[in-house]
């Protein structure tokens, strides 16, 4: 899927079933040069990290741990 707001269909998939309170971000932070930066992000479902994400900006690296938990949680709630 091109253009895909995985953030979005995340957090709907989440409300959908009821399952918001058990989600959350974990920043790991940035690397890199300052003209290059690296930031990767976590997405963490019950207290396990179910994707992980790394990009040139914040929302990069959101959006791709994003896709990932949401390939993970699509299993699980169909």
């Amino acid at each position: 899927m091109a253009n895909v707001d995985y953030v979005r269909a995340l957090n709907n998939l989440l409300q959908a079933n009821g399952a918001v309170t058990l989600f959350n971000w974990g920043a790991l932070g940035t690397t890199g040069h300052g003209h290059a930066p690296v930031h990767t992000i976590d997405a963490i479902y019950n207290g396990a990290v179910i994707g992980s994400g790394t990009g040139s900006n914040k929302n990069a690296a959101k959006q791709a741990a994003a896709a990932q938990a949401y390939a993970y949680l699509r299993q699980i709630y169909g």
